[in-house]
Formats: C-alpha cells, structure tokens, sequence
C-alpha cells in the first residue's frame, strides 16, 4: 500500500499536484513565500533534495494542527528519495517503513473499543448505529443527537462523518477541519474550498474566492499563483516560480 496521509492537511493535492505542508493551494492574492515556518522548511528540505528549483513559492500555511505538524517532522527527516517519491508521485509513494511508520504514529484514532467478552473491535465502531461485538456492548449505553431541527436523531459516531445524516445537515456543522455547505447538504474538508471545483451541491465553496489575473486577462479562481499547476492559457500563473523536479 502507498503511504497513509490525512485529507486536505499535510499532503494537499491542488490540481492534481500532491507536494505538501502547505504548498499548493495558496490564497490567490500573487505574494508567495511568508509564514509558515514547518512549511518553509520543508520547501528549503526539498530544494536541498534537488526536488524544487529556486522562484517564488505559493503563500504557506501558518499553522498546522498538531497531527498534521507531527507528519511534518517525519517528513523534514526522511531521505530525498522518500520525498521525491512523495512529491512525485504521493497517491503510489512506496517509502521506507520507518518512515510510514513514523506517520502512523502522529494518525492515532480512537483507541479500540473492548466488547463484553474481551474481544475488541476498532473504536470509530462504537456507537455506530450497529452492533460489532458479537455481545452488542458497542453499542450499549449510547445516546443518539438529535438533529436541530428536531426531525430525527443520528448515532454519535455520525457527527462530522463528511455526509449528512439529518434534514437539515445540523449533524455536519461545526466540524473541525470541515466546513458547512451553505444548503446544509453536508461538509467538505476546508482545503476543498476555493480550489477552483464545486464540491459542494450548490457550489457555495467556490463562492467569494480570491482570484488571479492572468496576464492575458483571463481571471482563474482559487489557489492559482505558483501552485505548480498551469492554470492561466498563458502559464503567467507559473512564470518565475519554483518548480518541482521530477525523475
């Protein structure tokens, strides 16, 4: 299997572009560079590896959450050929296991659940509307929400799953890490917003975006500038950026 990374933080996938912490996805307004010590040492890491040449860099994350600034570390110190492997090719990366499992150290879920006769099953599975021990005690105890509107009620282990499971789409909101569509038909993670496609139903996560202006005056939305991925027909949203270097 390819290495295990969280959506949308540590390894952003922008235009098909996979290169991470905060690269890519970038806020459209052209300034580049700035912020986000983790992130800019990762890009001096991958120019040291010979991955990215010098130009300018898309604006960087600032600040990480702690699960996402624990991948970080494992992937400041990991070799260049597991950051070229990461870099180039992320969805198919085969990297060393010290280093997969250096990430799967900082990826803890709940912790597994212990049934009735000492048998265990994952953790997320409890409360989940169905019974996994074979004695039901996973789902014993539990106490289902109710949706705002009061038309119905969800299992606990429902709440910011990504899809809604009440009318009213209460059960998706105030999500870490997610953001509500504006017709309540659910969440998205917050790095799919403004990337330039309607994830939501009613497209209200490409709505009010930063833009970019090309130079031959066409206007591309979302995170444009130097993301790695030529977005303007005349590629001035690349021109004199850093670029990644791929065997």
């Amino acid at each position: 299997m390819g290495i295990r990374l969280p959506f949308g933080k540590v390894l952003l996938v922008c235009s098909g572009v996979a290169l991470g912490l905060g690269l890519g996805c970038n806020n459209g307004s052209g300034n580049g560079g700035g912020g986000g010590g983790t992130a800019a040492a990762y890009i001096d890491r991958l120019q040291e590896c010979g991955l990215l040449t010098e130009g300018e860099t898309p604006a960087l994350q600032e600040d990480l959450d702690p699960e996402s600034a624990c991948v970080a570390n494992c992937l400041l110190a990991a070799t260049c050929e597991d950051l070229s492997e990461i870099s180039c090719d992320a969805f198919t990366a085969m990297p060393d296991p010290a280093l997969t499992a250096c990430i799967d150290t900082c990826l803890v879920g709940p912790a597994p659940f212990t049934c009735g006769d000492g048998s265990t099953v994952p953790g997320d599975y409890q409360c989940d509307g169905e019974p996994d021990c074979v004695d039901a005690s996973d789902e014993a105890d539990c106490v289902p929400l109710t949706c705002a509107d009061g038309n119905g009620t969800y299992p606990m282990s429902f709440k910011c799953d990504g899809g809604p499971d009440c009318e009213d789409g209460s059960d998706e909101l105030d999500c870490p890490g997610f953001v509500a569509c504006t017709d309540g038909s659910g969440s998205i993670p917050m790095s799919y917003q403004c990337d330039g496609e309607p994830d939501c139903d009613d497209g209200s996560d490409e709505l009010g975006c930063p833009s970019f202006a090309c130079a031959n005056g066409e206007v591309v939305v979302g995170g444009a500038r130097c993301d790695l991925s030529q977005d303007c027909s005349d590629n001035s949203d690349e021109a004199g950026c850093a670029q990644l270097v791929c065997p």
